[in-house]
C-alpha cells in the first residue's frame, strides 16, 4: 500500500504480490486442502478489492489482511464440517491406513485447538476493563474490519486506533503469562 489514496487497479497487481506469500502461509496452517486453501487466498484478495476504499494505512494492513485470512480459514472450516454428514462416509475411510486416520486426527486437534484459542481471545475481549478498547479489539480481531474502518465506526484517529490494539494485546500478553505461571507451565519446555 503505496499511499494513503485509495487503491487504483494499477496498485492492485503488485499489493497481491507482496502479500500473497503471506496469505498463503497463513492459509497453510489450518487443516484445509490445498485446494480450500488457494480459495480461500482468492476470497481473501477479493475482500482487499472490494474494500480497496477503506484500506488506507499501510502500518496496519498485513495485520487486518492475516486476521481477514484466519476469518476466512475459519469459515471455510465450519462450512465444510457442516457439509461432511455420517452417511457421506464411504465403508472405505472407515477402515484407511493408520497415517491416513492419524493426520485426520491431527486436523481435527488443530482445529480444536483453534477454536479453544479464539474462544479464549472472546473471553479476554469480553473481561477487558476499557469499553473504547475492548470495542477496537473485537472490531479487529473478531469482526476483521480494518483500522481505518473501525476509527470511521468509532470517530477516532487510526493511530488511536492502534494504540488502542498495541494495549489490548500489551494486557492480553500479561494476562496469558499470569495464566501460564499459575498453572504451572514453561513456556521454554512448551
Amino acid at each position: 500500500m503505496p499511499s494513503a489514496k485509495p487503491m487504483q487497479p494499477e496498485t492492485f497487481v503488485p499489493l497481491y504480490h507482496n502479500y500473497s506469500r503471506l496469505v498463503a502461509s497463513i492459509a497453510a496452517n489450518f487443516p484445509l486442502s490445498p485446494q480450500q486453501q488457494e480459495e480461500v487466498c482468492q476470497d481473501v484478495f477479493l475482500i482487499v478489492w472490494e474494500k480497496k476504499e477503506q484500506l488506507l494505512h499501510e502500518k496496519a494492513f498485513a495485520s487486518w489482511l492475516g486476521t481477514v485470512t484466519r476469518h476466512r480459514c475459519l469459515s471455510e472450516m465450519r462450512r465444510v464440517r457442516c457439509t461432511i454428514a455420517l452417511e457421506d462416509i464411504s465403508e472405505e475411510a472407515l477402515h484407511a491406513r493408520p497415517e491416513m486416520q492419524h493426520a485426520s486426527m491431527q486436523r481435527e486437534q488443530q482445529a480444536w485447538h483453534l477454536e479453544l484459542s479464539l474462544n479464549l481471545l472472546q473471553q479476554l475481549i469480553d473481561g477487558h476493563r476499557s469499553p473504547v478498547r475492548r470495542r477496537v479489539a473485537q472490531l479487529f480481531y473478531r469482526e476483521g474490519q480494518s483500522v481505518a474502518v473501525i476509527a470511521s465506526v468509532l470517530q477516532m484517529r487510526p493511530n488511536t486506533v492502534l494504540s488502542h490494539l498495541r494495549r489490548f494485546r500489551l494486557v492480553v500478553e500479561k494476562s496469558l503469562v499470569r495464566l501460564l505461571e499459575e498453572r504451572g507451565i514453561d513456556l521454554a519446555s512448551a
